[in-house]
């Protein structure tokens, strides 16, 4: 597995960054505080290709990978987060329409949303559906050559600025086989907006509810068939999940960075913050656990872009490591949460089993161990203990958040203080320890 990038994408990744650092950063204070879309900035960014970046190129896209997009959203996201999640509102409902509308709805709709000449909205939340998508009620009516649409959509990023909104309406039966995916346009009789919502940041992204009343829309914007709105919406969110766990990496990298910074010139009791062991080790946490979510993203965008069965499942455990970031319980791993079969967590329960049955087994590894060592195999004394004292430290770490700690990092820990074992011979520089590791 290599985790090296290759050079078109560090290409894409400093271009990113450069942007974000000459165009975004030094205005995101005055957008915040203004509550201003920054419709010119926004343009200049899909004029380097991040208004369709992984739309087509026939239609103006940039035709990139989940993984290029991944990395294009954590450098913007450094400048100004909120911007950068607009950014990737606007590309996932772009793709949509790539991926599911017809040919002549992309040479309509899609070269003047890849140079931002006009912008989207995505249109699932309502009122009374958030996580429930498949309850939502805005209802669409065939009428001859139009469907007519009554309803509301709340929280919409991009409301009354947006060109296009891509919305999932109720066109039969209850439930996900009911809903369908129409583009309405600005200007459409019936569309209007409510008052912008009041929010306490993330303010250079408009945000209003949508409201629909016998709005009339051509049936030739209906995107995929009746009935596929669901399929589209669900598909549409797996992308968007990624974009948005990248922009939040990318804020939380600025953080430290800035935190770093700030200990390097803050001074208490004639030395400067870094050089405290404490802060050192909790910088050090923050550190592996933002490398630890940025390796699992990397991991399901691959994933995603090869079409993988299990690539789902990779989001549901990417949200449940979002949910420990912010502090939350760790609670019980659910089949239905993960999207994950029964069977293996059958599986997961008989391979306890089988272990509690062996209570030899531990003794035997150990003096399998000590076999190998009196025969120069395995690592010296140094090492182990070396590696014992980080096994301690970490583990005293894990213990602390078993017993309520507030820190969110401990449950890492444990896996940090064996990978920090194996590291240890590598990090003194010794080769003939570092080859018996690998034999």
């Amino acid at each position: 597995m290599d985790f090296a990038l290759s050079e078109e994408q560090r290409a894409f990744q400093e271009m990113a960054g450069d942007f974000a650092r000459e165009e975004m950063e030094p205005h995101a204070h005055e957008w915040d505080e203004t509550s201003t879309f920054p419709v010119e900035t926004l343009r200049k960014a899909a004029a380097l290709g991040f208004g369709g970046i992984y739309v087509g190129e026939d239609v103006d896209g940039s035709g990139l990978t989940r993984l290029d997009a991944a990395l294009i959203f954590e450098e913007l996201a450094k400048g100004c987060t909120s911007t950068a999640a607009y950014i990737s509102i606007h590309n996932m409902a772009a793709w949509m329409i790539d991926l599911f509308g017809s040919d002549d709805q992309r040479e309509r709709f899609l070269p003047r949303l890849c140079t931002m000449e006009h912008f989207a909205a995505y249109c699932l939340t309502e009122p009374g559906s958030g996580s429930d998508a498949a309850a939502l009620r805005t209802k669409a009516v065939r009428d001859g050559d139009a469907y007519v649409l009554n309803g509301s959509k709340a929280f919409i990023s991009g409301g009354r600025a947006a060109d296009l909104y891509v919305a999932m309406v109720r066109t039969g039966e209850a439930g996900p086989k009911g809903i369908s995916c129409i583009v309405v346009e600005k200007g459409t009789p019936g569309l209007s907006f409510g008052a912008q919502e009041v929010k306490l940041g993330w303010k250079s992204q408009p945000m209003t509810q949508v409201d629909f009343s016998d709005c009339r829309v051509p049936a030739e914007n209906l995107i995929g068939g009746e009935g596929l709105g669901f399929k589209i919406a669900m598909a549409g969110l797996d992308g968007g999940r990624l974009n948005i766990g990248a922009c939040s990496l990318g804020a939380a990298q600025s953080c430290l960075e800035r935190a770093i910074a700030y200990m390097k010139e803050r001074k208490q009791f004639g030395r400067a913050l870094v050089e405290f062991q404490a802060l050192q080790f909790r910088i050090a946490d923050m550190a592996s656990e933002l490398e630890a979510a940025r390796l699992l993203l990397h991991k399901v965008a691959m994933k995603v872009d090869a079409k993988e069965s299990d690539a789902v499942r990779g989001h549901g455990q990417a949200d449940r490591h979002r949910y420990r970031l912010q502090g939350g319980e760790r609670g019980a791993a659910t089949s239905r949460r993960l999207r994950l079969p029964a069977r293996l967590s059958d599986r997961a329960v008989s391979a306890r089993r089988a272990r509690a049955s062996d209570p030899g087994r531990n003794q035997r590894d150990h003096a399998a161990d000590r076999g190998a060592r009196a025969a120069g195999g395995v690592r010296g004394d140094g090492e182990i203990l070396c590696g014992a004292a980080i096994g301690t430290f970490c583990s005293g770490l894990s213990s602390r958040r078993r017993r309520g700690s507030s820190t969110p990092w401990g449950w890492l820990c444990n896996p940090m203080g064996m990978i920090l074992w194996l590291l240890v011979p590598r990090l003194r520089g010794d080769d003939s320890c570092a080859e018996a590791t690998r034999g």
